[in-house]
């Protein structure tokens, strides 16, 4: 069998359809976060600390709260209302779903790069086919080894790419769909970001490289769908941010940061 053919019977043996793991850990962070056993009716008061006049900054990455007690910035995200039993399970929880989840993304892989591959093929093929070779960007070579195939098959391999890739389209959005809420339930049981966080977290985003800054927009935008940007430059205004927009943008940059680290050490081991 030709890898044409294969890219098209491959196409079909996606896996069965299994448990919903993505919506089954979406419900269990929601579930655990909504219940009000462990709130605390001093709460909001203890941990609005961005509108104490009594942070100060000590050190570059130092604050100290008005009862004296001091850390590291953006230290103990998750407010005071969740108790230590709550925290603990939703790391766990937390834990064990990027155990699970992972391989499920891993598995999508594959046959979006075959569907991918399948419809540059088709593109390439109709391109040729209107004799607007110069223009088109496959080779003699990839071209014989589909023009039997499409050929004999057009109707068939079109029909096989929208199929699935409406399916891939909406599986993958129902992860990120997923995600997206885990996340934004998660920050939303994060304490008010101070001053100083605000304007360390500006600073890190304008360290972002170039490409990155795309999703830096898109998480804005998901929480202020008429914030747009028309210039190649970002300006962002923190202080009209909600805070679960502050820690996804947060932990988005730390996320950077932590691949950007591990591709460096995977380099200097390649030496």
């Amino acid at each position: 069998m030709s890898q044409a053919a294969e890219d098209v019977d491959g196409l079909s043996k996606r896996r069965k359809l299994g448990p919903d793991y993505f919506g089954y850990y979406t419900h269990e962070v929601v579930e655990l976060l909504s219940r009000n056993e462990d709130a605390s009716p001093f709460a909001s008061k203890s941990s609005d600390v961005s509108q104490s006049r009594r942070v100060e900054v000590i050190g570059e990455d130092r604050i100290e709260n008005g009862d004296g007690v001091s850390g590291s910035l953006f230290s103990n995200s998750l407010g005071n209302e969740l108790s230590e039993f709550t925290k603990e399970r939703l790391e766990l929880l937390l834990r064990q779903g990027v155990k699970v989840l992972a391989p499920e993304v891993d598995e999508m892989i594959e046959p979006v790069v075959g569907m991918s591959r399948l419809k540059s093929r088709l593109e390439s093929r109709k391109c040729l086919s209107r004799g607007a070779s110069s223009s088109c960007s496959s080779s003699k070579e990839v071209d014989d080894e589909w023009q039997s195939l499409i050929q004999s098959n057009s109707l068939q391999v079109e029909e096989a790419v929208k199929k699935y890739s409406d399916q891939y389209y909406s599986e993958l959005g129902h992860m990120e769909q997923q995600l997206e809420k885990i996340l934004d339930t998660v920050m939303s049981k994060c304490r008010p970001m101070t001053i100083h966080e605000k304007h360390k977290l500006g600073n890190l985003i304008q360290k972002l490289p170039p490409e990155n800054l795309d999703r830096v927009m898109e998480i804005i935008q998901n929480s202020n769908p008429a914030h747009t940007s028309s210039s190649d430059e970002v300006h962002v205004d923190l202080e009209k941010e909600s805070n679960v927009t502050l820690w996804r943008l947060f932990n988005y940059v730390k996320a950077v940061e932590k691949a950007r680290k591990a591709v460096e050490n995977a380099e200097e081991l390649a030496k």
